[in-house]
């Protein structure tokens, strides 16, 4: 049976990419993947280092200039119904929360970006 373009249902892509100071331990990662995976029904991890100008953050310029600064990331994509992405998406920053809590994390910000598509799985 071959999947038609119309059955696809329109979903959301959020990715996040949680960084690090210290490197997050994989026992931590594992954790905090576990609980994503809670909430959505899975996600693809993938490797990654962030690299920031330190003088970056919240500040909007042109360019940036000064020191390149690198952190431990924890890049995680996973999709979810368009109708459930709020929800999940209050999910995820509760999740991020409690490990930074419970795991004495050094993170600051989270990059969270979403996009919106068509999707669906197909059996092989």
């Amino acid at each position: 049976m071959t999947t038609q373009l119309k059955e696809m249902r329109m979903q959301d892509s959020i990715e996040l990419i949680i960084g690090s100071e210290r490197p997050i331990r994989k026992a931590v990662k594992d954790d905090i993947i576990k609980e994503i995976c809670k909430s959505c029904g899975g996600c693809t991890v993938l490797n990654s280092t962030g690299y920031w100008i330190e003088e970056a953050g919240e500040v909007r310029k042109a360019s940036y200039e000064g020191n390149v600064v690198t952190e431990d990331t924890l890049h995680v994509q996973l999709t979810s119904e368009t109708n459930k992405t709020q929800h999940v998406y209050g999910e995820l920053q509760a999740i991020v929360k409690d490990a930074k809590l419970v795991y004495g994390l050094d993170i600051k910000w989270v990059h969270c970006k979403v996009s919106t598509s068509r999707g669906a799985h197909f059996e092989v």
